[in-house]
Parts: C-alpha cells; structure tokens; sequence
C-alpha cells in the first residue's frame, strides 16, 4: 500500500507448490526465490488506513519451517486460451542438502524422498527413489527395487522429479550436521538415529505468511 500499511494472514500448508515456468528457476533454490519474491498485483485494493483502493505488494513467506518439508513442483502447464494442460519437462537442479528461509532464519533440511513422473499429462508412470536411515538410495519402480550407489541418479531425474520430500538437518554436539531419516509410523513422524533414542516429533505444517 501507498502508506506502507501491512496485512497478514497466516495459512498452514501441507507442503509447497513451487512453479517452474519462470526462466530465472534452473534449480529448487531459485524455485524458493521466485516464489517469495513480493509481486505487484494486477488488481487493487481497498486500504482502511489510506481509504482509498490502491495499488498493493503481495509476498508469500514461510513463517515456521516443518518437521517435514515436502515440495511439489508444478510441471503441470494450463493455457488459459484452449483450456489445455501440458507437462513441463524442464530441468530442475535437485540437492542433497536444501537451505529455507524462515522470516530471517535459514533451516537446512535433507532429501531423502523423490517421486518422479514419466509421461505427459493424463498418462504416465510413477518412479519413487528413498533414503534409508543408513545413507543409501533406493529406486522403486513397480516390483523391481535398485540400489544406487552414487548421487548421479540426481541429475537424470532433474526433468520428471515431481514431489520432493526432506528432513531437518540437525546440528550435533560437535557441531557437526547429522542428516536424519524419517520414520512413518501410525502417530506420526519420528527423527531416526539423530539420537541413541529416537527422538518423538509430530507431525507439522508450514505457516506462510500471505
């Protein structure tokens, strides 16, 4: 608003849908970037403080990092003009390690779930790849279970990686990272091997700011 005046809303998500279609957006990162950038509205709004309606800024944040973040990445394309819907197989840079900003505050978070799409729109296959608590990487597809045993498994899904799923990275002691696996059991979610017990943590949502 003209007058600086500020509203806020606060919306718990499940997770994040970040688009892809800018040109900026080459990795998950810049995806974070551009969806937090403050963004002029085409339409106006009606300012209490001015008592005018006015041009406005609107800025989505997240205000509470979750105890599991799940990103979606919206590969799907609508065109307004024929109503028609189109898959984006662009490529997407997907890391191991994913920094999120929190109203000022970076939290680090692990991958350790991916679900990749094959196909277009409306047809397709369905590819998980998953973490275990011991490091190593999984491909499920179908009936048939690979391990993989390196990371360039990471660069070739970059143009079908559709939902993106991560755990807090945890500072230990000794000041060193301790990446942690997820457990899903019927209460929620636990933290896996952060501790010599594993440490209860329930299920949360992201809270943004609109």
């Amino acid at each position: 608003y003209p007058c600086e005046h500020t509203t806020e809303q606060y919306v718990p998500e499940v997770g994040l849908n970040l688009p892809i279609t800018d040109p900026t957006v080459v990795s998950v990162s810049t995806a974070l970037e551009v969806w937090s950038t403050p963004e002029e509205m085409a339409t106006k709004r009606y300012c209490e403080t001015c008592d005018l309606t006015v041009d406005f800024t609107h800025q989505q944040q997240i205000c509470r990092g979750p105890g599991v973040l799940m990103i979606r990445l919206l590969r799907w394309c609508t065109n307004h003009s024929d109503d028609s819907t189109r898959k984006l197989h662009k490529p997407i840079e997907i890391t191991e390690v994913q920094h999120v900003e929190c109203l000022g505050d970076k939290k680090s978070y692990s991958l350790y779930g991916v679900i990749c799409h094959h196909g277009e729109y409306g047809n397709g296959h369905y590819v998980a790849y998953v973490k275990t608590e011991q490091g190593c990487w999984y491909k499920f597809d179908d009936n048939k279970v690979t391990r993989l045993d390196t990371n360039d498994w990471l660069k070739s899904v970059s143009k079908t990686a559709y939902v993106l799923f991560y755990a807090p990275t945890i500072v230990g002691t000794a000041g060193d990272s301790v990446t942690v696996s997820i457990d899903a059991t019927p209460s929620g979610f636990q933290l896996v091997g952060a501790t010599a017990k594993p440490t209860p943590l329930q299920p949360s949502q992201l809270e943004m700011e609109l």
